[in-house]
């Protein structure tokens, strides 16, 4: 006989008394004993004797806690295996150090939600912004930094130690020569719209960058009719430091949309004839070091060329007609233009790729271009990793209305500054968001351009405080040169 079923005797058996009409707390009939006996071991045994095949030493089950409840989620007490039951959002401490909230969510705590962003110069809702919560705003300009009344246009801007220099090709002296600027991120223009090239034929397409003390600029020139690739460069005040030379060989095709970035042994240079694309290392005093290597499929157009270093080496994008569709092809190349990863497809058609720009966000290089996969015009973001490996899908940044181009590319540090012209408006407007890492736009778009005229071209770069912004605009009734600045982290 087993002890549980000995102890129920023995206590009949002494005239405890029972009332085996009433049942316990527990769901057992009461076993009706008032002594000191263990009163849960009396209930184990009461089961024992309906049910003989119970284990006395299984006292609890799986469902019940230790005095025998089985616990059910949703009846407001917290029970054993619950972390909560029916409980509102509580306060939880946030990945990025503000105070979330967390929701009961079947008896267990879900995760901890960031509270939305409010302007207190924190970031909230731990997305590596600050303040993002409001709209974009101009901080400084817009204002004309293009001072004659003829065609100024295709602007480039570098940041300096003294200022934000930028640079355009103007026709005022009946050809198109390269004019400078320097101004402040307030707008302040401290040196005024200086040509720093004085030829008898074109020069075009500039494309500046600083480096080795300079500011080192790359145009497209026209030399004995043919159109090549030159390069010289300035102080940060526009004056000459070395006289403008020729570094493309000369060929049949013109030579076009020229980049130039310093490295540890001279300079880099990309440009693109509309059929093939070229890179050439330049030594320190600006002078070609070997001849051009040559990107791209030879029997395909290709063009719309642009050149970033990395923390290594550099990238070229440019876009490609291989298949009777224009894909946005890369390839990376060491500081010598030699290649070190096969070029590639990045964006394949039939989407019409077109007016690539490109970024280095210290990891890996995010690029910017315009296509048509969804009938009108629109902008899209990928990545190319720092070893060559294509990042993932496309993502849209421009919304649906009228067609966004020609867009231009500048990393924050903890996102991307996007600037594009689009006529959702009738007009050519140029406008500009943020968007996340991932390329997910996080505010509404900043028209920067009032759209009395049309804006084209922009050059958009990150100062350290501001977004920076330069573009051709001919509200004036000719084509000018304008600049301004956004504020990130404007609140109402």
């Amino acid at each position: 006989m087993k002890t549980g079923q000995m102890s129920l005797i023995v206590a009949l058996l002494y005239g405890c008394t029972t009332n085996l009409g009433f049942e316990k707390r527990d769901g057992h009939p009461d076993t009706g004993v008032t002594d000191t006996a263990d009163q849960t071991e009396l209930d184990v045994a009461w089961d024992e004797v309906m049910d003989p095949t119970v284990d006395p030493t299984d006292t609890f089950g799986d469902t019940q806690d230790e005095d025998g409840h089985v616990a059910v989620c949703g009846n407001g007490s917290i029970e054993e295996g619950e972390d909560c039951d029916q409980d509102g959002p509580v306060d939880c401490d946030t990945t990025c150090g503000t105070v979330g909230s967390r929701s009961c969510v079947g008896c267990a705590w879900g995760d901890c939600v960031p509270p939305a962003e409010i302007c207190n110069d924190v970031d909230d809702d731990c997305d590596d912004l600050t303040d993002e919560s409001g709209t974009l705003v101009i901080h400084g300009g817009p204002a004309r930094i293009s001072s004659d009344p003829a065609t100024s246009a295709v602007p480039s801007m570098a940041i300096g130690d003294t200022g934000i220099a930028v640079v355009w090709q103007d026709d005022r002296s009946g050809h198109q020569e390269i004019h400078f600027a320097r101004v402040s991120a307030s707008g302040t223009i401290h040196t005024n719209d200086l040509a720093i090239t004085a030829t008898s034929t074109h020069s075009m397409e500039p494309h500046v960058s600083f480096g080795r003390g300079d500011m080192n600029i790359a145009v497209s020139h026209v030399d004995s009719g043919a159109t090549g690739i030159w390069v010289l460069a300035a102080d940060e005040d526009g004056a000459v430091t070395t006289a403008m030379r020729q570094v493309s060989t000369a060929g049949s095709q013109p030579a076009h949309r020229p980049s130039i970035f310093a490295t540890a042994a001279g300079y880099l240079v990309s440009w693109d004839t509309g059929s093939s694309v070229y890179g050439l290392k330049l030594n320190p005093a600006g002078i070609p070091s070997g001849a051009p290597q040559e990107y791209g499929a030879s029997s395909a157009p290709s063009m719309d060329a642009t050149l970033v270093m990395g923390e290594v080496g550099a990238a070229i994008v440019w876009t490609e007609d291989a298949t009777s569709d224009l894909d946005v092809m890369a390839v990376l190349v060491n500081s010598d233009a030699t290649v070190s990863v096969a070029e590639q497809v990045l964006v394949a058609g039939p989407a019409g790729a077109s007016s690539p720009d490109m970024v280095w966000t210290g990891s890996s290089y995010a690029v910017a271009w315009q296509d048509d996969r969804a009938e009108s015009d629109a902008v899209y973001l990928s990545w190319l990793g720092a070893d060559g490996t294509p990042g993932d899908l496309p993502s849209r940044v421009t919304g649906a209305a009228g067609d966004a181009r020609q867009p231009a590319l500048a990393w924050t540090g903890s996102g991307y500054g996007v600037a594009w012209v689009d006529d959702a408006d009738g007009g050519w407007i140029l406008r500009v968001v943020m968007a996340s890492p991932s390329g997910v736009p996080l505010l509404a778009p900043l028209a920067v351009s009032d759209g009395t005229g049309s804006a084209s071209h922009p050059d958009i770069l990150w100062d350290g405080s501001y977004l920076v912004v330069s573009w051709q605009d001919d509200r004036d009734g000719n084509d000018e040169i304008y600049f301004a600045s956004i504020d990130l982290s404007a609140c109402p």
